[in-house]
């Protein structure tokens, strides 16, 4: 599943997709998510005809070259998108989402509506990840989350 960085910001949404991953779904975020889409095998796909998506306008699609684009599509959005992982064992509480949340790209004031803080608190828990990392910029504490596995 490939989540716009707009549902992150839905309250509640963030129990909803870590519960989905518990259960072995894999996720990922981006920005700018051109299109609702869902692609359940080979031969049949449904896109949203309106924007923002609605699930009473959909268009169903069978085998056929455009469902051949929606799938190029979809694995383009994939590859560009951000793992989201309820990993990271050593953080707690809402601080193992902190890296996920930065990985998506969620500025500190949408993490703060998010979490329920300040955004002076996401910036003040940012700041201690990242001492607690050794790592000087926001790009350093990324690239050990990721090696870490906690994306």
């Amino acid at each position: 599943m490939v989540y716009d960085t707009t549902a992150l910001t839905v309250p509640g949404r963030l129990e909803d997709i870590e519960s989905h991953i518990m259960h072995g779904e894999q996720a990922r975020v981006a920005s700018a998510v051109p299109v609702k889409l869902m692609l359940a095998d080979d031969h049949v796909g449904m896109i949203s005809l309106w924007r923002p998506a609605t699930a009473d306008s959909v268009l169903i699609i069978h085998t056929s070259s455009l469902l051949t684009a929606l799938r190029a599509l979809f694995e383009s959005a994939w590859n560009r998108a951000s793992p989201y992982s309820v990993k990271g064992d050593t953080l707690s509480g809402d601080n193992r989402r902190l890296p996920t949340l930065l990985a998506a790209r969620l500025t500190d004031e949408s993490i703060a509506r998010q979490l329920g803080w300040h955004p002076s608190t996401v910036q003040r828990r940012v700041r201690r990840l990242m001492d607690k990392l050794g790592v000087r910029t926001r790009f350093q504490a990324g690239m050990h989350a990721q090696r870490e596995g906690w994306l």
